[in-house]
């Protein structure tokens, strides 16, 4: 059975900011993947702790991608699903896109399905995609 993290696990995981919630976090962790049962890093827990950490915290959107991406290839820790690794790599050098945008856009090229935005940078992101 696997373990779905909430935001406040994958902050704490990354910052280590925490003196108590820090170390239960990494046990957590440790434990997941000594049972090979996963840590699991849901689609909206990804999202939202991606907004936390470059709007609300202000941390640079590269750093906190590759600190997501290493995150996720940890030991006891894994996504949800590909989709997310995908919207990773949307994400890279694309600073008006947010999460939900890449999370809608990968899930869309993985499946060739067509996205309905009436966002530009969406819709160019989408390309041939594009509904509009």
């Amino acid at each position: 059975m696997s373990t779905l993290a909430d935001t406040s696990v994958v902050l704490r995981l990354m910052l280590a900011d925490d003196g108590e919630q820090y170390p239960r976090a990494v046990a957590l962790a440790k434990h997941a993947e000594s049972a090979g049962d996963p840590l699991v890093i849901t689609e909206p827990v990804f999202a939202e702790a991606y907004s936390v950490l470059t709007r609300t915290m202000g941390l640079p959107v590269e750093e906190v991608l590759d600190s997501l991406a290493d995150l996720g290839s940890t030991a006891g820790v894994c996504f949800e699903s590909p989709v997310v690794e995908a919207a990773i790599e949307i994400l890279r050098g694309r600073r008006r896109l947010d999460a939900v945008d890449a999370l809608l856009i990968a899930r869309a090229g993985m499946r060739g399905d067509r996205v309905a935005s009436f966002d530009s940078e969406v819709n160019a992101e989408c390309g041939e995609r594009a509904a509009f």
